[in-house]
């Protein structure tokens, strides 16, 4: 989702396009790229980083401007600002290909967005979009336990009102929607079909669903298909493959059992059965009855907790056929 910030003296926007090559960034495309309409608006300043080539014919940047409402007064900047805003429109690029009939996994669980930042995490993208790149027809996104760090805006806190070290809460959300927003991007240019599952946590259960159910209006014109939700446990089916997502903080043993009982119709209608649980200390990867349960890392900055325990920080993406996983992409910085 591309971020506004309203100020006196106009509204600012940071959003990353995509441009063949050859083709000019005018004042009409820029104010279209980040959704705004070049009959109402005019840009007053505008900036721009080249982030590399997409493709031999593509290239990305990252673009931040400044505008106002033609015929500007501060009045009509409030009205503008204030009255309820449209959908995003996004078009598609020429990068569109199915490598496969293949189903691609991109889980972001535990990013703990307020430690993480933009900036940080950004050094995992190039390595996303490569295998974003290799063309799928079906992309799911997972949302899963400590998308942000903490449930509260004004203060540090979550669950049982742990404290936590102080950070910028606002900026937690604005680091974890530019993230999202880039990786929706480059999923938008390869496929149609596009879902985005969440499960809640102890850390963020409230700001989460909030947050998904914005991200869910702003993407309202889209095809994307959003799953919100403010369980601990949400599940869904490729073909005959089985995947349920659950918090680890809720039920820790019988995870099958689980499975085959809150969501018997996916059960019962799949012959392999995957089970995605939040972070682990290891590498872990476990089967039980028929059922292969998958911890994943924490990609987040290693705080003295992670390294007292070992905790292990990388990202996990994975492919699907229709019968059972048939790759796992390993992306550690």
């Amino acid at each position: 989702m591309t971020n506004w910030t309203t100020v006196k003296s106009g509204t600012t926007s940071t959003t990353t396009v995509t441009v063949q090559a050859g083709q000019k960034m005018n004042e009409s495309f820029l104010l279209e790229a980040h959704g705004f309409d070049p009959n109402l608006w005019h840009i007053v300043n505008v900036t721009s980083n080249y982030w590399g080539k997409t493709s031999d014919s593509h290239c990305q940047f990252q673009t931040k401007i400044k505008v106002i409402p033609k015929s500007f007064n501060s009045q009509h900047l409030i009205n503008t600002t204030n009255t309820k805003s449209n959908s995003i429109s996004l078009t598609k690029s020429k990068l569109k290909k199915y490598g496969s009939d293949e189903t691609l996994i991109l889980p972001f669980f535990d990013m703990h967005f307020g430690i993480t930042t933009y900036s940080y995490i950004s050094k995992y993208l190039p390595d996303i979009y490569d295998v974003i790149d290799r063309g799928y027809k079906k992309i799911i996104l997972l949302i899963g336990d400590d998308y942000f760090h903490s449930d509260f805006m004004s203060k540090t806190k979550i669950a049982n009102n742990r404290r936590l070290d102080h950070f910028d809460n606002e900026q937690s959300f604005v680091d974890g929607t530019q993230f999202l927003r880039d990786v929706i991007r480059r999923c938008y240019d390869i496929t149609d079909e596009i879902s985005i599952y969440n499960i809640s946590d102890i850390h963020d259960s409230g700001n989460l669903y909030l947050w998904m159910k914005a991200m869910q209006e702003h993407y309202r014109g889209t095809s994307i298909d959003f799953h919100v939700t403010l369980k601990p446990r949400a599940a869904f089916k490729i073909s005959n493959v089985g995947i349920m997502l659950q918090n680890e903080n809720v039920v820790r043993d019988h995870n099958s059992m689980l499975f085959a009982s809150k969501f018997a119709d996916i059960w019962e209608t799949t012959m392999s059965h995957y089970i995605f649980t939040e972070h682990y200390h290891k590498q872990a990867t476990t089967e039980n009855d028929d059922t292969a349960e998958i911890q994943f890392a924490i990609p987040k900055p290693t705080k003295r907790y992670e390294q007292n325990n070992g905790c292990y920080m990388q990202l996990k993406l994975f492919t699907f056929n229709k019968e059972h996983l048939t790759a796992t992409y390993y992306i550690q910085h």
